[in-house]
């Protein structure tokens, strides 16, 4: 028999379980199996944890130029399309020391992306070096045409291996003008005796050497000082550097005798590139194509009329002046082939002919 105080319990227990299922009845629901979880409603739904925030140090080396305009596009881009998990740390006008001393502090990771000239990067890597070689290109669309196609990228993972500098942008310095104080120059014996300021670059020198002229390696921002005070005759930079430092006030004539295209390069830190989630990896990419493309644009203007329209005295040089150039420098390239073992050589001098061709 049951006793009284054992109904009672039996009772209150069946009561409690008819209230919790007329409570789960009214609301359409179900209770959560043993272990789970219910998913969070409105009402219990808690904030989200904060995501990893990556600073980016990029290290510069102009500023009121193509390559400061490109680096704050990149900057704007990359904080916005990240939603703020990357935050870029932008310092240029050679903040952080000469554009061989950033490098240097991107590759260590110090820095997490560093632009210059890509002639910079031949004291990292010698498998850019061909690309100083002398008239190589026909057009800044033929350069764009060899990096970004299956030679070009395979060479840019290549360099990224072996030195931890991902080369994130090659976009355009621009074909090396002639500047000096001297004479018009049309030919290569114009060249004969002129002290030419030049990058600390063999294959610069040799061309320059092989012309007759006298090149002086010399840091950029020592140049500007060199000129004035007639330390060297002339230099050798594309236009669009010319046009925005002003080279008129210290020089009287330019050239465009176009011996090597100069790439700006933007490198990031391979490692830091590396541990970025994929998504966020994308980003960067995408972003940075999309800050070339924007500089290649901005560096489309005719600087070279820029520099004439401030008083300089502009040789734009015929296509049988230049064709003389072309063949003055072809020791040059035997002389390549004895000093550098490039093995990939004549696969890249056919690449670039057939993108030479390709943009005709």
């Amino acid at each position: 028999m049951l006793t009284l105080k054992r109904c009672v319990s039996l009772t209150l227990a069946v009561l409690t379980a008819i209230s919790l299922l007329a409570s789960c009845a009214s609301t359409g629901s179900t209770p959560p199996a043993s272990g789970s979880t219910p998913a969070p409603g409105p009402q219990t739904e808690k904030p989200a944890e904060p995501s990893t925030v990556y600073t980016m140090k990029v290290a510069g080396s102009g500023i009121d130029n193509h390559t400061d305009y490109m680096l704050n596009l990149f900057e704007e881009l990359v904080e916005e399309r990240s939603n703020g998990q990357i935050q870029v740390e932008y310092y240029p006008n050679l903040q952080m020391g000469s554009i061989r001393e950033y490098y240097e502090a991107c590759q260590r990771g110090q820095v997490q992306a560093a632009e210059g000239g890509s002639v910079i990067m031949s004291n990292f890597t010698s498998k850019l070096d061909f690309m100083s070689l002398p008239m190589l290109f026909d057009s800044r669309e033929a350069v764009q045409e060899f990096m970004n196609g299956e030679v070009g990228q395979q060479l840019v993972l290549d360099i990224a291996e072996e030195t931890n500098l991902y080369l994130l942008m090659m976009c355009e310095n621009g074909f090396q003008a002639l500047s000096n104080n001297k004479r018009e120059i049309h030919t290569p014996s114009d060249m004969s005796g002129l002290k030419i300021r030049t990058q600390e670059n063999p294959i610069l020198l040799k061309i320059y050497e092989t012309l007759g002229a006298d090149p002086t390696p010399l840091a950029y921002s020592e140049l500007f000082t060199a000129l004035q005070q007639g330390t060297v005759d002339g230099q050798v930079n594309p236009a669009v550097v010319m046009a925005t430092t002003n080279i008129w006030e210290v020089q009287k004539y330019v050239s465009d005798t176009n011996l090597m295209y100069d790439m700006i390069s933007v490198a990031v830190n391979y490692d830091f590139f590396k541990n970025l989630p994929e998504d966020l990896q994308q980003v960067v990419v995408e972003c940075g194509r999309e800050a070339c493309q924007a500089e290649l644009e901005y560096c489309s203007k005719d600087y070279l009329g820029t520099l004439e329209e401030n008083g300089m005295t502009l040789t734009r040089l015929t296509d049988e002046e230049r064709a003389a150039f072309k063949d003055a420098v072809q020791p040059v390239y035997d002389w390549f082939r004895t000093q550098y073992d490039e093995p990939n050589l004549d696969k890249y001098l056919e690449a670039i002919d057939a993108a030479n061709t390709a943009v005709q």
